[in-house]
């Protein structure tokens, strides 16, 4: 029945955004920790628990416009022997991470079509696998977005001057409204959505 199959999709895009986020929050706190940084376990972020996790509006933004967040794990830069490269590590990391479940799904999927693609156990299995793969993709590329709280606010700091990056810091707040209004008139999804659909054709 096409309702029941409508709300299905719905459940495995719900779960599947319950998933990516809690992956790709608990890989960066897992990244800083490897480093000798004890802040994302003292302050609870070095768990795959998803509600740990999870953020109302960056899920539902997530959720249906392709460009979300989940709480943000707290990190502290001062235990890297480098801060920069330590840096570069903890916010690169869950983005790679992100493409590679993304690369490893699309072989899971691909056994599975051919394992059972006529039984209805393996069409919404795939379908759900699609989901998160597609989820994976999303997330990696709109963390490279540099504004708070993605990945890409941390990362493009590491090739600024000092100078560049207190600027870029008194100004993060107005970068930041500038994304939500590009992304509330519906011009920032589409560009993420294109960029998520080329990588899906790699992984």
């Amino acid at each position: 029945m096409p309702g029941i199959e409508n709300l299905t999709i719905v459940l495995f895009k719900i779960i599947s955004v319950f998933v990516v986020i809690d992956i790709f929050e608990f890989t960066k706190a897992l990244a800083s920790t490897v480093q000798g940084d004890i802040t994302p376990k003292n302050t609870g972020g070095l768990t795959l628990n998803p509600l740990k996790h999870f953020e109302p509006i960056g899920f539902m933004l997530f959720l249906f416009m392709n460009f979300g967040w989940g709480e943000p794990v707290k990190t502290s830069m001062t235990s890297y022997k480098s801060k920069r490269r330590g840096t570069l590590i903890t916010y690169l990391s869950p983005i790679i991470v992100s493409l590679l479940f993304a690369l490893t799904i699309k072989y899971i999927m691909a056994f599975t079509i051919a394992l059972g693609g006529d039984a209805s156990w393996g069409y919404y299995l795939t379908l759900f696998l699609a989901a998160l793969r597609n989820d994976f993709v999303l997330i990696a590329v709109m963390n490279l977005v540099p504004v708070h709280p993605m990945c890409g606010s941390r990362l493009i700091r590491c090739f600024l001057s000092p100078n560049a990056q207190m600027n870029f810091a008194q100004n993060e707040k107005m970068y930041q409204m500038i994304v939500v209004f590009l992304l509330l008139i519906g011009i920032v999804s589409p560009i993420i959505g294109t960029a998520a659909k080329l990588l899906l054709k790699i992984f």
